[in-house]
């Protein structure tokens, strides 16, 4: 992970609460000029620490239904099921975790029939799963966009 200066949080933290600020109204509040935060900015993105980009509602694309996919998969494909599962543009986070389940997947479509097909015909059936389990999420009440670490495996 990217390593960030106080001063580039301090202009991330700025952009979290407020996308739409601009440069000069970052730098006046920090008291640099507009022409050094654009340039962190751009150090930013090209490093990998930032990216720059739009947040939907997800409901308003029609993806309505939502499951957190719990897997076991062999440690040895782990990399494999990474490569597969990625690609999946239903497949919102994954992560490995401790435990029983080493895979936690969130999966976004736009009813049950799409989440069951998606998990049949896409996920379970990868040579590397061993077991699963899933909860479907009903109502989310908090979901911050803006706290997540993006962090790209080679």
């Amino acid at each position: 992970m990217t390593k960030i200066s106080e001063l580039d949080r301090r202009i991330v933290e700025i952009l979290a609460k407020d996308a739409r600020r601009s440069n000069r109204s970052i730098a006046k509040e920090i008291g640099i000029s507009d022409s050094h935060v654009r340039k962190r900015l751009l150090n930013l993105q090209k490093t990998g620490a930032i990216r720059v980009g739009s947040v939907s509602a997800v409901s308003s694309l029609g993806l309505n239904f939502g499951g957190e996919v719990m897997l076991s998969v062999k440690p040895n494909g782990i990399l494999e099921f990474v490569k597969a599962v990625s690609k999946l543009e239903c497949v919102t986070m994954f992560a490995t975790t401790t435990g029983r389940y080493n895979v936690l997947l969130s999966v976004t479509v736009s009813d049950i029939s799409e989440f069951e097909h998606v998990m049949a015909t896409q996920i379970l059936v990868h040579p590397s799963v061993l077991e699963s389990a899933h909860r479907i999420v009903k109502t989310v009440y908090k979901h911050r966009s803006d706290i997540a670490a993006v962090r790209d495996r080679k």
